[in-house]
């Protein structure tokens, strides 16, 4: 609510004083407000309205818990109720509420895969802060770290209501390094081929080539990518990017400050990398897990690294895959979308299989797959015209 609005006028006007709000003012000078009468009758105006704002919530609150006292009950009652679980879902807004046991029993599920992930006997927040602090500038130094926490966001559009797991990184003593490296690696994120959001994709499909329209649109989806991304082979595709090949100075001199600026740089960078992803513990049901060989889902360096894993994967295999017919290619985050030859179906197997067919890097073609195959979508149906989609 505006309380003084005297203070909002001036602030518009620059002026409060005999000086300029950036001038030095006396110790001794009065704040003298030097308003119209006018204006000050628009502040008189400005200052009934909120007040009978506040006045009218606070007594519209007052009638919502009289009229609602049962309904507000019943939600405490769930709230304080030791055997639910309640969450929102993993897509779309609303409210699920699971058993807890069932909950807790899938998200065992997820953690007993030891590819991923590791029990450990201690929480490790306060000695990975003390090491973080001597090797960072105050932008990032962690302070008063907590450890991360894993929850479940339950898939309410899937056959047995599986859950995603994320990690909540806020607070965590790595989650201030992660943000500053997000914003470093921004640049590698550039690519003709990903896709923003929504809007994103129709004005692309406004500026289709209007012999496009007679082919097919496919839909294709990454599974579980960012628990497939292979995490040493996309921070080490990140430093060649970044500071070119490794050199031969870590191989052969022994004291780093003897290194080239360009491998001591390389080095550094790849320590703080680590430290952001593969070097991250959380706990879940009072017990304490150590994540390792995959990105995190909720740090905010993830989708950085995701991306930029899926950029090297697409411009090394785009050759392969126009050879079977793909004609336009655009993706957002984990969805696919590739335009193919109207009359040849057998032609999204075989995009599919060029990606998961073993080459050189093995590694990539194993870990990035584009499966699940949904749908054929005609793009003659889509409005070139209308703001929106229509299908």
């Amino acid at each position: 609510f505006v309380r003084s609005v005297e203070t909002f006028f001036v602030s518009l006007l620059g002026r409060c004083t005999d000086k300029y709000d950036w001038e030095e003012k006396d110790i001794d000078e009065n704040t003298i407000y030097n308003l119209t009468p006018e204006q000050l009758q628009y502040a008189a105006k400005l200052r009934s309205i909120s007040d009978r704002f506040k006045r009218n919530a606070i007594k519209e609150l007052q009638s919502y818990k009289n009229n609602h006292k049962e309904y507000l009950s019943s939600l405490r009652k769930l709230a304080q109720d030791k055997s639910i679980y309640i969450t929102r879902p993993d897509k779309g807004k609303g409210v699920v509420i699971l058993d807890l046991n069932e909950y807790i029993n899938k998200m065992h599920e997820i953690l007993n895969d030891w590819s991923t992930f590791k029990t450990i006997n201690h929480d490790p927040t306060l000695k990975k802060e003390n090491k973080l602090k001597r090797i960072l500038f105050k932008q990032a130094t962690p302070c008063g770290s907590h450890c991360a926490r894993l929850y479940g966001l339950p898939k309410v559009h899937k056959t047995g209501i599986p859950l995603r797991s994320v990690i909540s990184s806020i607070g965590n003593y790595n989650h201030r390094i992660a943000k500053l490296l997000a914003a470093k690696l921004q640049p590698l994120r550039k690519n003709k081929y990903i896709l923003k959001d929504t809007f994103d994709f129709i004005k692309s499909i406004k500026k289709l080539n209007p012999t496009l329209l007679k082919h097919r649109l496919v839909s294709f989806d990454v599974t579980s990518l960012f628990t497939k991304v292979p995490l040493s082979y996309t921070i080490n595709s990140i430093l060649d990017k970044m500071y070119g090949p490794e050199h031969y100075c870590p191989k052969f001199i022994k004291v780093k400050s003897d290194w080239c600026s360009k491998c001591l740089n390389r080095h550094n960078m790849k320590i703080l990398l680590d430290i952001a992803t593969s070097d991250t513990h959380f706990s879940f049901n009072n017990l304490h897990y150590q994540q390792h060989n995959v990105v995190a889902m909720g740090s905010p360096v993830a989708p950085v690294l995701t991306d930029i894993f899926m950029i090297h994967l697409e411009n090394k295999l785009m050759d392969k895959l126009k050879k079977p017919g793909a004609l336009w290619y655009k993706r957002c985050v984990d969805d696919t979308f590739v335009i193919i030859l109207k009359k040849a179906n057998n032609r999204t197997f075989c995009i599919v299989h060029r990606v998961n067919r073993p080459h050189s890097d093995q590694i990539i073609a194993l870990t990035a797959k584009l499966t699940n195959f949904k749908s054929y979508v005609p793009i003659a149906s889509l409005d070139r015209d209308n703001q929106f989609l229509r299908y």
